[in-house]
């Protein structure tokens, strides 16, 4: 998770209907070192969703809370997250892989081709997975995406496994275009 130091970058987590399960907010601050970003991670009420908290601006706290998000309070090895509270981007990128290693990993690796796809299939996948849930594999709605899990032979056509992975961006909501991209770079990072 690498960020130029003017960038800002939204995650949301969504549930296949569209609705909006959870938000991540990483954005630097002037008041920070230029290595330095703020992290707030926020899950809708009801919902349980994974995330890592930093400092939380007053104001992205304010519309959270209008928006009915919960502020997750707690970093990968469970103490608390306090307002005010300053990680660096290799903070950050530690705790993402922390994540990735306890709630993505095991899932992605029941493909059985996982040991034949190389690093950047695999990134891919794990891009996709944590979009969508490490649990996609051979589940409902994801037979088109665990087709091109099951079909090294297929790996290298660049037209079917862009077809496969873009039938995952909810068509006719407001996330399609965003999620396409994301797709479409997924898809160019799975068969280059």
């Amino acid at each position: 998770m690498r960020l130029a130091p003017e960038r800002s970058a939204w995650h949301l987590a969504e549930r296949e209907d569209g609705a909006i399960l959870g938000v991540q907010w990483i954005e630097p601050h002037s008041d920070l070192p230029k290595d330095m970003a703020d992290i707030a991670t926020f899950a809708a009420l009801g919902r349980q969703q994974i995330g890592v908290g930093s400092a939380l601006f007053v104001k992205t706290l304010q519309v959270a809370k209008r928006l009915g998000y919960l502020w997750l309070t707690t970093y990968p090895d469970g103490s608390n997250v306090q307002p005010g509270d300053v990680i660096t981007h290799a903070e950050a990128e530690a705790y993402l892989i922390t994540h990735l290693e306890l709630s993505i990993r095991a899932g992605l690796e029941r493909i059985p081709a996982w040991h034949q796809m190389g690093q950047k299939r695999r990134s891919a996948m794990y891009s996709f997975a944590y979009n969508l849930g490490a649990g996609f594999y051979r589940s409902q709605g994801f037979e088109a995406i665990t087709r091109v899990c099951d079909s090294p032979e297929q790996w290298h056509n660049k037209v079917w496994i862009k077809e496969q992975f873009v039938k995952y961006c909810k068509p006719g909501t407001s996330a399609e275009i965003r999620l396409r991209q994301r797709r479409e770079a997924e898809a160019k990072l799975f068969c280059p």
